[in-house]
């Protein structure tokens, strides 16, 4: 089984995410403005969400936690590490954070270093983490850039959103490049 412990921060805690969060992850994919910067044109009903959660609380092959603060259990969003591949090393990353977690206080990128970190740690062998993030997105750019994530390309025109075509930025973080921003994943 894979490990999924509770990870602590200075504010935040990552706990593994499982069907008790079913109803709040329902409730946070409503919010417009996370549906627009996640590109989700699907309808997901509660019985998806419901299913979703204990399918990724089983899983064996990903990381999905739910970010929760000190002191304060209540869903905040998730974060993701997927897209396992062991041939090459690699895994995909993403974040989504509820409508009232609150913006701008660096809860995101306290939550991605603790769940990197551990990811590093459970898959020593992993060595490269990516993401794609809509060119639309200035405010994840740069938090993803501040982590230490790269810019590696650019999808041109990979999401239709409002009647027009909007790109997808590619990033990556090599653990070397973590290891010297945040230290040793272990």
């Amino acid at each position: 089984m894979l490990s999924k412990p509770p990870l602590e921060g200075q504010r935040v805690v990552l706990r593994a995410l499982g069907p008790a969060d079913a109803e709040a992850m329902f409730e946070s994919i409503q919010d417009p403005e996370a549906v627009r910067l996640t590109g989700s044109h699907g309808t997901f009903t509660r019985e998806m969400i419901a299913a979703h959660c204990a399918r990724v609380a089983a899983a064996d092959d990903r990381l999905d936690y739910v970010i929760a603060l000190r002191g304060d259990p209540t869903y905040r969003g998730e974060v993701v590490l997927r897209h396992i591949d062991p041939d090459n090393r690699c895994a995909s990353y993403r974040i989504n954070l509820a409508a009232w977690a609150p913006r701008g206080a660096g809860l995101g990128g306290e939550a991605t270093v603790l769940l990197l970190r551990h990811g590093f740690a459970v898959w020593p062998l992993l060595h490269r983490v990516e993401l794609e993030v809509y060119d639309f997105n200035a405010r994840a750019i740069r938090a993803y850039e501040k982590l230490g994530f790269v810019r590696e390309g650019h999808k041109r025109d990979s999401l239709w959103w409002d009647g027009r075509f909007h790109g997808a930025v590619q990033m990556s973080l090599l653990r070397p490049e973590f290891e010297a921003l945040h230290g040793s994943a272990g």
